[in-house]
């Protein structure tokens, strides 16, 4: 029942789902909608307490803030990536953005690099060399909705059409290529290669070959890549429209699993050889490990997960969510099972236009733009 609470008062909150590398940045803050009167539950006599309740893990230790960067007035969007080398960050004020290079403690090293590049950011991206690949979202001239990709240090932008406003994406980074699976409103949806070799490419495939429908929104849930080969998990329709369907589609199959009919997320995804691995969360039931074989419509395993219970290919996938409001930034940490570890907790205080995080082992960097525009950042040393 808490866990069902908790999915169904999610979408409530603005926060952003981040594993290591891999999430996007948090939108700009909204004002959080009133919360309602929690119903009194009937008294238990002599109920035994639970053993191991997540929430009663200790909370993350927070470091002094670090500023890494002057006011810029007109700056509303941050975005966090891991380097080799220590942290990339990247503000955008719409028109144009700059990148830092952040050492492995979270100090900027020298001025910033200018990108010519508008939009609200999308991603970012560490490449070798102090450079950087950074992805917005905005209007180009071949259409009022773009994703657009520039290198930060060399090479001229380009540009990726779409047929309508994103609503979801899911990013996976494979040696020179970045893949960026997105759906589009009235239910259009893709996967776009970005090619980071020598300049900067793009390839587009389609995500399965049946023709948009706005009566079937798209939704991404999850992607997974490996050199050229990757998997997609997205769903078509709403999970009430028995019209629905949630589909696993690669470079080469295309197949509606049923048994993830009823999926809100994707908690975890991975490779494991030649099938993929994830674990799926419910609204009316606990998530669910599955083992899948591209191509066939049935899993080879299914399984549902305890509390607390994390399949061991995915005991390293803890992630952070930063949800953003007035009051200001606030922690939430959860395992690959989505279940909590360790308590809400407010890393910033008062209003902020945008923030970002990256993890680091069992520590958070979380950045901020304050309400002034400037940049600062804060770890969360959340070693049990």
């Amino acid at each position: 029942m808490l866990d069902a609470m908790r999915r169904s008062l999610a979408p409530a909150l603005l926060a952003v789902y981040l594993t290591a590398g891999c999430e996007e940045p948090a939108p700009p803050p909204q004002q959080a909608p009133e919360e309602r009167a929690p119903v009194e539950a009937p008294a238990v006599q002599d109920a035994p307490a639970p053993p191991d309740v997540p929430a009663a893990l200790p909370a993350c230790r927070l470091d002094t803030p670090i500023a890494l960067a002057a006011a810029w007035p007109t700056a509303r969007t941050v975005a966090l990536a891991r380097a080799d080398d220590g942290v990339r960050a990247a503000v955008a004020d719409g028109t144009s953005a700059r990148v830092l290079v952040l050492d492995a403690a979270g100090h900027a090293q020298g001025a910033p690099s200018e990108v010519a590049l508008a939009g609200d950011l999308l991603a970012l991206e560490p490449l070798p060399g102090g450079d950087a690949l950074v992805l917005a979202r905005g209007s180009c001239a071949e259409a009022a909705h773009c994703v657009l990709a520039r290198r930060a240090l060399a090479g001229e932008p380009i540009a990726a059409s779409l047929p309508g406003e994103l609503t979801t994406t899911r990013r996976a980074r494979t040696g020179e290529r970045l893949y960026l699976a997105w759906s589009a409103a009235g239910g259009h949806r893709g996967i776009d290669m970005f090619l980071v070799g020598g300049g900067l490419g793009r390839v587009r495939r389609a995500l399965g070959p049946e023709p948009a429908d706005a009566e079937l929104p798209a939704e991404v849930l999850g992607l997974v890549a490996d050199g050229e080969r990757w998997a997609a998990v997205h769903r078509r329709g709403a999970g009430e429209d028995t019209r629905a369907r949630v589909w696993l589609t690669t470079e080469t199959r295309h197949v509606s699993v049923e048994a993830l009919h009823d999926a809100l997320v994707v908690e975890a995804i991975a490779f494991e050889g030649a099938r993929v691995a994830l674990v799926a969360g419910f609204e009316m039931s606990r998530p669910q490990h599955f083992l899948l074989e591209p191509g066939s419509a049935e899993p080879l395993e299914a399984s549902p997960l305890a509390p607390g219970e994390v399949p061991p290919r995915f005991a390293d996938r803890a992630r952070g969510t930063l949800a953003i409001d007035e009051a200001g930034v606030h922690l939430e940490r959860a395992d690959a099972a989505g279940d909590p570890l360790g308590p809400r907790q407010t890393v910033v205080e008062g209003r902020v236009r945008g923030a970002a995080l990256v993890r680091d082992g069992a520590r958070f960097l979380v950045a901020w733009l304050d309400d002034a525009g400037a940049l600062a950042a804060r770890w969360a040393d959340c070693a049990r």
